[in-house]
């Protein structure tokens, strides 16, 4: 094992031990964690970091305290997004949120807003997604569906974190759509038709198809991104996703039904999405991976990328 997988494994066991604490201990709204996740995503994939981290944030000269102020500023935008939405009833779209925020940042890769400034690309993100998150809630709340729309959204995330372009098969095939928006709606139409076939599945009950599906959208990121492809670094494109698949989906089981003995399913669904999944991304974007090996970005190793010693170059140039 590697020196930076190592470093991610201590991070995982804290991270796990720590959500274990909080989800069993504190009485925080689900809701609040949902949100807590969006703003991430939107700071983090979509404003790049900005206005503190980087890659497109101007951070401090001490990076420790660049972590600070993002965390500070991720807490900030969730508590009072949080109660701006339950005082106007409307913290149960915060679902829909989240999974319309996922597939914009990870699939499309925050389409056409990665060409414009980070400042411009979150306010416009933060605008969109809302926007078509309302839209989408006052729809189901006129036309419900017929009681698996999470557990439907949880599924197509997973299947879709497989084919993102940032991980397992890092957009293969999909790349040869050429560019964006194409090779994301290529992705979001194939996870979508097989995330209606899973959840429609007469053999299969909705608590396993939400607990498995949400260990593997995690392990999809964390095998890919937070470890560096282990075993599978070697080979490129698609050998690598081929071989990801089922290590990914054997550690994802193994992983979520450990967690059943010490939580209840849906606590773990939560802790797998809503609590290690944020804790990664803040620690290996806003505060560095501190006091660890630098971290990688998203989509790192490249397809045919088969070490990891050059791909932290990538440090000194931001700097520079």
């Amino acid at each position: 094992m590697s020196r930076f997988s190592s470093e991610s494994l201590i991070q995982l066991t804290v991270f796990t031990i720590l959500g274990h604490t909080v989800l069993a201990n504190l009485p925080v709204e689900r809701n609040f964690f949902v949100v807590f996740t969006v703003w991430l995503l939107l700071l983090s994939l979509v404003g790049g970091g900005w206005p503190f981290s980087v890659p497109y944030g101007r951070p401090f000269k001490r990076l420790w305290v660049s972590g600070i102020a993002m965390t500070l500023i991720l807490f900030t935008t969730s508590v009072v997004s949080y109660a701006l939405l339950s005082s106007m009833g409307l913290v149960s779209l915060s679902d829909v949120w989240f999974w319309v925020i996922a597939n914009w940042s990870l699939l499309f890769e925050s389409w056409p807003m990665r060409h414009h400034t980070p400042r411009t690309a979150l306010l416009v993100g933060t605008v969109f997604t809302l926007a078509v998150a309302l839209g989408m809630h006052l729809f189901f709340t006129l036309f419900p569906p017929t009681g698996f729309l999470i557990l439907l959204m949880h599924t197509q995330l997973a299947v879709a974190a497989l084919f993102s372009p940032f991980f397992v098969f890092q957009g293969y095939p999909f790349y040869r759509l050429w560019r964006q928006p194409r090779i994301g709606f290529g992705i979001f139409v194939v996870s979508m038709a097989a995330g209606l076939g899973i959840v429609t599945s007469p053999w299969l009950s909705a608590p396993h198809i939400q607990l498995l599906f949400s260990g593997i959208f995690l392990w999809s990121v964390l095998y890919s991104w937070a470890f560096g492809y282990p075993l599978t670094r070697k080979y490129g494109q698609p050998v690598r996703g081929f071989l990801t698949v089922p290590l990914a989906v054997s550690i994802a089981i193994a992983w979520s039904y450990s967690l059943t003995v010490f939580l209840p399913v849906e606590r773990v669904v939560e802790l797998n999405l809503y609590v290690v999944l944020p804790a990664f991304i803040i620690h290996n974007t806003f505060w560095f991976r501190m006091p660890f090996s630098p971290p990688l970005l998203l989509g790192m190793p490249p397809q045919q990328h088969k070490k990891l010693d050059t791909l932290f170059e990538w440090i000194s140039q931001i700097k520079n």
